[in-house]
Order: C-alpha cells, then structure tokens, then sequence
C-alpha cells in the first residue's frame, strides 16, 4: 500500500533484528540464542518467546527477522527457485543499488496470460547477492512491488543490537511455545497419523498462470470480516473480486476462493470446473 523502511541485522543463525520504521515509532523483532521478543514503541508493548533448548540454529520453525520481512536476497532465492521452461531469463543493464555496482538478472514470462510482465534481479558484480527485487506487471512501466537495499554493510552488526530490554512500564507477554517432538528418523518416535486430506486447495495449470482454489469453509465463519470483505472487492459474475496489479482474488458465492496472477476471467473459468 506503500513504501515501508526496516533496518535489518544478522549475524549467524541465532542473531537476527528487525526494525520497522513507522511514523515516530518502529516496531521490532529480535532473536538473540533462544530469546525471541516482539517490541512496539507506539503503545510500549512487549512479546517474548523462550525457545526450546533443542531448537538452538533452528530459524525454520521459529520467528526470526526473516520471517517479519523478507529482505532482497531471500526473495530472490525464492523466485529464481521457481524459474521453469515457461520463463526467458536474460542479463539487463547495469545498475546501482545501495552504491554498489549490479546487474539486472531479468525473468520474463513466455506466457501472455498471466498478470505478471517481468521480474528484475539487482546482483551484486563483487559478491553476487541480490540487492534488489522489482516486479512489474504487464504492459506497467513502473513496479507494481519492489523492494532493495538502501544501505548495505556487510560485517558483523555489534553484539549489543541483538540485546533487549523491555523499557519501564512496558506491558510484557509471555508466547508459551510447545516443545518440538522429534520426528520417526531415528525409528524412537511414533509416526505422526495421517492428515486429512480434505480441506487441500486444489491448483489447476502450470507455472505462471497457475490458479489455486480453496474450498468452502477454509477461511472459517466470515461473519466478522464482511463489512472489509465489501470494501476491498467488487462485484463481479459468481462472486467478488480483490484485484490487484500482481493478483486477482475471486471470492464465489458458494464459499469457494480462487486466486493467481491471471485476469479474472481465468480465475471464473477455473471456478467452473468444479
């Protein structure tokens, strides 16, 4: 809806800070060992997390910086992870990002059906990290999402970033956090019953004008949320539409979502086929 600031730090698996910059206030999410806490300035709110002692380097499972925002590097390695026979990949122009010195790894789309026109890389020419992530939707000059590195350093951020007290009068919650069980690799734990497999969103097409479906009933009683629901859509044939520049978001009169980077008649004829 806007452009966002944070200030980001890692140092190792264990270490990790994000500062969201707000209007005369920020937000925080900090990992220090297995210490998470969640601060915010504006109401002088706290959160704080113990993690498990076995869960020590485990950031998969466990709220660290990355998973507040994701920065340039991480995004990327998501997309470029995606790259499939239906993509032209090509090297643009050089560029600048943070002051230093990059090129363009352009992704474009073969296919003329999906809402997405072409998705540039920044990369680092000295160490090869991403800098950069711009998305641009089709026949859209401008990005309809980016996000970059203004400032960039890449030694160890000091110890005392990592570090947090809540300050006084701050009201501070607890996070009960369950223990992880061990899987069955090592053959001492029980396997884990089967899930239900009723309930799957269900994806028809391939790569980029994938669609996904979700069934009635996933987002539970929307009792609560239809008044949102009617300012953020409008109507169209069958339901209601969230249409951003990316993503269109079809909400049917039977209860049913589907969703993907495609116009919403593909979205409507996807719905059809029950």
């Amino acid at each position: 809806t806007g452009p966002h600031t944070a200030r980001i730090y890692r140092d190792g698996p264990d270490n990790a800070r994000i500062q969201v910059m707000d209007r005369l206030a920020e937000r925080n999410a900090i990992r220090h060992g297995n210490d998470v806490w969640f601060y915010n300035s504006k109401d002088n709110t706290a959160a704080h997390a113990q993690l498990p002692a076995d869960d020590a380097g485990d950031t998969g499972r466990h709220a660290t910086g990355s998973d507040i925002t994701a920065t340039p590097d991480q995004l990327a390695a998501m997309l470029l992870a995606k790259i499939e026979p239906g993509t032209d990949v090509a090297v643009g122009a050089d560029v600048q990002v943070a002051g230093r010195a990059a090129y363009n790894l352009v992704l474009t789309p073969k296919s003329d059906a999906t809402l997405v026109g072409s998705i540039a890389v920044a990369v680092d020419g000295q160490t090869g990290l991403p800098l950069g992530v711009e998305i641009k939707a089709r026949g859209q000059s401008d990005p309809a999402f980016r996000v970059a590195y203004t400032n960039l350093s890449l030694g160890a951020p000091d110890a005392s970033v990592f570090t947090f007290s809540p300050p006084p009068g701050a009201t501070v919650k607890e996070i009960p956090i369950p223990a992880h069980k061990p899987g069955n690799a090592t053959g001492n734990a029980t396997a884990p019953a089967a899930k239900d497999r009723t309930g799957k969103p269900a994806v028809t097409g391939s790569g980029w004008d994938s669609v996904v479906e979700f069934p009635a009933g996933t987002a539970g009683p929307a009792s609560d949320a239809t008044a949102l629901l009617e300012q953020a859509t409008v109507p169209v044939q069958g339901g209601r539409l969230l249409s951003t520049a990316l993503v269109n978001v079809l909400v049917l009169d039977d209860g049913r979502v589907v969703a993907g980077s495609v116009p919403v008649e593909r979205l409507q004829a996807a719905a059809a086929h029950k």
